[in-house]
This record gives structure tokens, C-alpha cells and sequence, in this order.
């Protein structure tokens, strides 16, 4: 057993790589203009506007400038799993390398625990004003979904949020119940990071994920979240307890709400 040939440039790449493709929390944010060691950085642009021309006339020109919002990495996660042999795991036998597969788990695990953190930080930052059902739960069946989720959209276009990169969060049973509406599409596929492939309602991606905020349907556009995610280090150890070897790996991120209009939520019952 030998940590020597430990690779972390390696095992941080695959888990960045899967983690990209399992997570669904890029599609819901977006992300820092700027990464100054711990702290991120969102600049957010003052609006210009159009005004009417006459031929001749004087242009008055807008100063634009930015709003710098800051906030440091506040929240880690960390993983440490047992291995016999760290060699082996890397090279394998017959180039059969066990490394991708820990990994790939990995991966699955953290970007689950983040994007349910996210999507419940958004549904708590939502205000009531975009809030369906506050005053008792919409029962939602199979004929009554689809307008909830329309309805849920025209919440932001009032508010002048764009069409595109919109999002609406569901579970399985919302899913199925959706199926059973001529106006979804029927063949769909779900892919590995939970978006409806193929399928939008009044012009939203549908994700389903299972494990976040009971009797919710989130509807958000990527511009109401900001959020930065950096691994900070993948490292073997020498196991002192075991006849084995350990790999550890450490995470630092941070959410930040930027546009509370960009998100609007329905409370529901099934």
C-alpha cells in the first residue's frame, strides 16, 4: 500500500467532470463575475434606457456603472472513504481503474446535498407577493397542473423577467401527473441531472427532483441565485487506524440571492 503515485490532479478533475454533469444547481444560478480568493463577487449593472431621438438633436449620455455584491465561501463539504490500495484504485488491473467509479459516487452524493440546499434556499427567499396558494395548498390533479405552472410563469413575466433560462422544479408524483396532459410532451426522458429532456411549459425547462421542500413547485429564472462552488483539495493519506489508505477531498461554496422577483413558488397538495 503506497500513496506515493497519488494523482489529485485526477481524481479532481473526474470529480468535477461528473459533478458538472450530474447537478442540476448551474442550471437554477448564476454564477460570480468575479473569484478573489475566498470571497465572489457579483456585479450587478444599473439599467440604461432608450429615449426618443429627433434628428439633430443633443445625446445625453447614461454613466453606467455596477453594484458590487460580495460574500465569502461560507459553506464546506468533505468526503473521506477507505480504499486498500490508492495505486490500485488509480491504474486498476487491466487499465480497469476504480477511481472513476468512487468518484462518479462522490459526485452523485455532493451534487445532490447542493442542489437540494439550493432550491430550498430559494423557495424560503421567495416572497409572498410570487407566492400561489398562500392562503390554503392547491390541490393539484392531473388537469390543473400545467395551469399552475403557466400561472406560476405569468407571476414573473409581470415582473418583467425573461422568458429564457426559467426553470421549474417538480417531483415524480408532479411529473406523472403531467404525463397525463395533452399539452406535455409524451416521450420524454429524464436525464442524469433531472431535467425533462425535450419538454418546457410556457417556455420553462422542467427538473425533477426528488428530497426538497414538501407541497412546493418551484418556477426560477438562473438571474434570482447567485451561487460558486470551488474544490479546494483532493488528498491521499496513510491510514494509521487501517492496513489501508485513505482519500479525502474538501469543498467550499456559497448562494446568494440577487433578484427576489426572478422566482416564484406555488404551495400545493397531491
Amino acid at each position: 500500500m503506497s500513496i506515493d503515485s497519488f494523482k489529485p490532479s485526477l481524481w479532481e478533475a473526474s470529480l468535477l467532470t461528473q459533478f458538472t454533469d450530474v447537478a442540476i444547481v448551474t442550471e437554477l444560478t448564476t454564477p460570480p463575475s468575479e473569484t478573489n480568493g475566498d470571497k465572489i463577487i457579483w456585479n450587478a449593472l444599473t439599467a440604461s434606457q432608450w429615449k426618443d431621438y429627433i434628428k439633430g438633436s443633443r445625446i445625453n449620455w447614461e454613466q453606467l456603472s455596477t453594484t458590487p455584491i460580495e460574500m465569502p465561501f461560507d459553506r464546506q463539504q468533505s468526503f473521506a472513504v477507505m480504499v486498500d490500495n490508492v495505486d490500485k484504485c488509480q491504474a486498476g488491473q487491466n487499465g480497469d481503474s476504480l477511481e472513476p467509479t468512487i468518484m462518479q459516487n462522490q459526485a452523485n452524493i455532493l451534487a445532490e446535498n447542493i442542489d437540494i440546499e439550493v432550491i430550498n434556499y430559494i423557495i424560503a427567499n421567495t416572497s409572498a407577493e410570487n407566492t400561489l396558494g398562500t392562503e390554503a395548498p392547491i390541490k393539484l390533479t392531473p388537469s390543473n397542473i400545467y395551469d399552475t405552472i403557466v400561472d406560476l410563469g405569468v407571476i414573473l413575466s409581470k415582473k418583467k423577467v425573461p422568458l429564457s433560462d426559467r426553470c421549474v422544479i417538480i417531483n415524480n408524483s408532479m411529473l406523472a401527473m403531467l404525463a397525463k396532459d395533452e399539452r406535455f410532451t409524451r416521450n420524454y426522458q429524464v436525464l442524469t441531472n433531472g431535467i425533462v429532456q425535450g419538454s418546457t411549459i410556457n417556455g420553462a425547462k422542467v427538473c425533477v427532483k426528488e428530497g426538497f421542500t414538501d407541497g412546493k413547485i418551484l418556477l426560477n429564472h438562473k438571474s434570482s441565485t447567485g451561487y460558486a462552488m470551488q474544490l479546494n483539495q483532493v488528498e491521499a493519506v496513510k491510514l494509521t487506524e487501517f492496513y489501508a489508505d485513505g482519500v479525502r477531498g474538501l469543498t467550499s461554496y456559497a448562494k446568494k440571492q440577487l433578484r427576489p422577483e426572478s422566482s416564484a413558488v406555488a404551495n400545493v397538495t397531491i
